[in-house]
C-alpha cells in the first residue's frame, strides 16, 4: 500500500500547508494566460503537466507579488487598491514574456527543459498567428525574469495542485482495484484540462446558478473562485466527473467505489458531489471534440481532444476581494 501512504502524506502536508497559509486572503484570479500556456505546449508536443505547472506557477508568483508589495505599505485599504493596480498594470504589460518565463521554469520542474533560444522561436511562431501578442524579448530578459519569478516565491515551486492530486490518487485507486488501464487518468486529466481552459467562464456559470441570478457581483464570483482554489476540492470532484461520464460502461462500481475511498480520505463533503455534477453538465454541453465512447489509449493525450481556445480576458484574469 505504498501509493496508499503517498497519498496520505500530500494530503496531510497540504492541510498543514493551509494552516500556514490561512491568512493569505488576497488571491488573484489563478487561470490567467492558460490559453497562451496550451497553445505553446501544444506547439512544443510536451505533457499536460507542464500546461498545469506553468498556470501554477504564474499564479503563484502573482500571489507571492501581491503579498510582498502590499506588507512594506500601510494597510489602509486605498493604499492596497493602489498597489494592487500598479502590479496588475505592470503584470498586463509583460504577461507574456512573464508566462514565457514561467512556462520554461515549468519544462524544467517537470524534466522537459527547452533551451531560451528555441522558446524564444516558438514564441514568435505564435505571435505571427496572434495579434494580440506585440511583445518582444530576447534571452537575456527572460533570464532575468525567471530571477525575478524565483526570488519572489523564494524558490518554492507549486505542488499541492490539482493534477498532483489526481496522480496521486489514481496511482493509489489502480493498487487498490488492481487496475492497469489508464483510461480514467486520460479522462480526469482530459477534463482538467478543459476546466483550466474555461476557468472565468465555469467560475461565472456557477456564480449565477448558486445565486438564482443572471447577473453576479465580484464578492459571489472571488467566493466561487476561492472554493475552487482548493485543489483536493477540485481534483477530487474531477476525478468523480470522469468516471461518471468516461469510464461507467467499463466497471458501474468504480464511481461508488472512489466516492467511498474519497470518504474515507477527505471526509464527507457534499460539495465534491455537488462540483462533480456540475462538470460533468458543463462537459456534456460544450461541443468538445469528445466521442464518449471512444476508448483512450495509454499514447494518447488530452491536448488532442479539447478544443483550443483563445480567451485573453483582462479583466477575468485578477480578482480583487472588497477591503
Amino acid at each position: 500500500m505504498i501509493q496508499c501512504e503517498y497519498l496520505k502524506l500530500f494530503i496531510q502536508k497540504y492541510k498543514d500547508h493551509l494552516k500556514r497559509n490561512s491568512h493569505r486572503s488576497i488571491s488573484f484570479c489563478n487561470k490567467t494566460m492558460v490559453s497562451f500556456f496550451y497553445m505553446l505546449t501544444c506547439q512544443i508536443e510536451l505533457d499536460d503537466q507542464v500546461f498545469f505547472t506553468s498556470v501554477e506557477l504564474l499564479n503563484k508568483y502573482l500571489i507571492c507579488s501581491m503579498m510582498k508589495a502590499c506588507s512594506s505599505i500601510s494597510k489602509e485599504p486605498n493604499h492596497i487598491r493602489n498597489q494592487y493596480e500598479l502590479i496588475k498594470e505592470k503584470y498586463l504589460r509583460e504577461r507574456y514574456l512573464v508566462a514565457t518565463a514561467c512556462f520554461q521554469l515549468a519544462t524544467q520542474i517537470c524534466n522537459h527543459s527547452i533551451d531560451s533560444a528555441r522558446l524564444i522561436e516558438y514564441f514568435y511562431e505564435l505571435a505571427r498567428l496572434d495579434s494580440n501578442i506585440t511583445i518582444k524579448f530576447n534571452r537575456d530578459q527572460l533570464n532575468e525574469i525567471q530571477i525575478q519569478i524565483l526570488t519572489t516565491i523564494n524558490h518554492q515551486f507549486p505542488c499541492y495542485t490539482p493534477h498532483m492530486f489526481i496522480s496521486y490518487f489514481l496511482r493509489f485507486l489502480y493498487e487498490e482495484m488492481k487496475i492497469t488501464n489508464d483510461r480514467l487518468y486520460n479522462s480526469s486529466m482530459l477534463l482538467l484540462v478543459h476546466i483550466y481552459l474555461q476557468w472565468s467562464s465555469l467560475i461565472e456559470i456557477l456564480a449565477k446558478k448558486e445565486s438564482g441570478s443572471s447577473i453576479v457581483n465580484k464578492i459571489q464570483i472571488e467566493n466561487v473562485t476561492q472554493r475552487l482554489n482548493d485543489p483536493l476540492l477540485l481534483g477530487s470532484a474531477t476525478i468523480l466527473a470522469a468516471s461518471k461520464i468516461f469510464c461507467h460502461g467499463n466497471n458501474s462500481q468504480l464511481h461508488d467505489k472512489i466516492i467511498s475511498l474519497f470518504v474515507t480520505l477527505l471526509g464527507i463533503d457534499p460539495m465534491r458531489i455537488y462540483m462533480a455534477q456540475f462538470f460533468a453538465e458543463e462537459l456534456l454541453q460544450k461541443s468538445l471534440n469528445i466521442r464518449l465512447g471512444m476508448e483512450i489509449n495509454d499514447e494518447s493525450t488530452s491536448r488532442m481532444l479539447v478544443d483550443r481556445e483563445h480567451d485573453f480576458d483582462d479583466e477575468s484574469m485578477m480578482t480583487f476581494p472588497s477591503p
